[in-house]
């Protein structure tokens, strides 16, 4: 259980780190790594799943994912939408 806390720990400061470099260099830079580490949550949580934990404990995982793949999809750049 220690190892599962140390990796969604690790999985957060990525996405943090992603959505950082996404805000301050751009949506090409940081949109493909924030789009891969959304889709990791909801991998970690099936692994999870997978190796006996309940629906009622992964759920959490399956739901933030999903968030966070609608709040940062791929988008076109702003200058080639007009």
């Amino acid at each position: 259980m220690e190892s599962a806390i140390k990796v969604i720990r690790t999985i957060q400061i990525a996405m943090l780190l992603s959505v950082g470099l996404l805000l301050w260099a751009g949506e090409m830079v940081g949109s493909i790594p924030t789009y891969a580490l959304s889709e990791s949550i909801a991998l970690f949580g099936l692994i999870l799943r997978l190796i006996g934990f309940s629906l009622s404990q992964v759920w959490s995982f399956y739901i933030a994912a999903f968030i966070l793949l609608l709040f940062f999809r791929p988008r076109r750049p702003l200058s080639e939408a007009a």
